[in-house]
């Protein structure tokens, strides 16, 4: 969101815009959050890229299906977010799955953990597959950044 808003040039309006922008020029490295999954994970990518492409290298890499439930990501929108991503002609939903620069972890995990938040699970299969929550299913087939991309 905040490097959206940057690329636009539109000046931040609201306390979530001005969030967002600040969290995009100075990241916080998930050090504590990072050290909560040792032991517990079985894999893990940062999200720097945008989750639906970081969830496809995960996928590949493990021979799994990745699947992404809508509700408890959406329900970790920070407050505004949603009108942010308004005004710039998108959705929450867009900007979590393909926005990138969120320098977040995905890891998997055999158990639940308090300390960490479930938005989806993994499956046998393959790919990246969204679930919203009335129970029907997209697959992704695009990511986010692609560093190798022209």
């Amino acid at each position: 969101l905040g490097l959206r808003l940057l690329q636009r040039g539109q000046a931040p309006r609201t306390a979530a815009e001005r969030s967002a922008i600040s969290a995009w020029r100075r990241p916080r490295a998930l050090i504590d959050q990072g050290k909560a999954l040792v032991r517990r994970a079985h894999s893990a990518v940062d999200v720097s890229d945008g989750l639906a492409g970081d969830a496809a290298h995960l996928a590949r890499a493990s021979g799994v299906r990745v699947v992404i439930e809508a509700t408890p990501l959406l329900a970790r929108e920070p407050k505004g977010f949603g009108l942010a991503a308004e005004r710039l002609g998108t959705s929450p939903l867009e900007l979590m799955l393909f926005g990138g620069e969120d320098y977040a972890l995905l890891a998997t995990s055999a158990r639940a953990h308090p300390d960490l938040d479930r938005i989806g699970r993994i499956e046998a299969g393959g790919g990246v597959w969204l679930e919203r929550a009335d129970g029907s299913r997209r697959r992704i087939t695009r990511g986010g950044f692609d560093h190798l991309a022209r």
